[in-house]
Order: structure tokens, then C-alpha cells, then sequence
């Protein structure tokens, strides 16, 4: 089985973030493939409803927070004394 390489460019998209994909196997999409991926998640997020939206734009925050605990962590274990930039 042959594997590829994909490639993702991380974007924020209607308060969450959103991977797009930009490349298969080192080949770049062409531009309507590309907005055709991208339009088709705007379009999906924005039909869903507030109470969605909102468990989603949750989720993603409670992630960055838990990240921030993590980076925080592993700085007091490392010893090092390196400061967190305010997300």
C-alpha cells in the first residue's frame, strides 16, 4: 500500500480552527480545488445553529486552554523559566 503526503495549512474559520488542505504528495491543489474545500467547510459551519457554533468555538478554546496547563507543566518540569504568550 502506497502512503501519501499530505499537507495542511491551519487556518481560524468562523471561531475555530480549521485544517486546509493545500497539498497531496508535494503537488499543490489547484486554486478551485483548494476553494472548493475551503468554501464547503465555511458553508457547512455556517449553517449550523448558534447552540453549535457555540459547543464548537467551546471545544476549541477548552484545547487551547488545556494546552496552555501542558505547556506550563512541562516548563516547571523542564526547570525553565519561560514565560506564555496571552492567547
Amino acid at each position: 500500500m502506497t502512503k501519501r503526503l499530505i499537507k495542511f495549512e491551519e487556518i481560524m474559520l468562523v471561531g475555530s480552527r480549521f485544517e486546509r488542505l493545500v497539498a497531496v504528495d508535494d503537488k499543490p491543489l489547484s486554486p478551485q480545488d483548494e476553494a472548493q474545500g475551503f468554501e464547503g467547510a465555511l458553508a457547512q459551519r455556517q449553517q449550523k445553529s448558534p447552540s453549535e457554533r457555540e459547543h464548537r468555538v467551546g471545544q476549541y478554546q477548552k484545547d487551547i486552554d488545556r494546552d496552555h496547563v501542558l505547556m506550563g507543566e512541562l516548563t516547571k518540569a523542564l526547570g525553565a523559566d519561560l514565560p506564555l504568550a496571552d492567547v
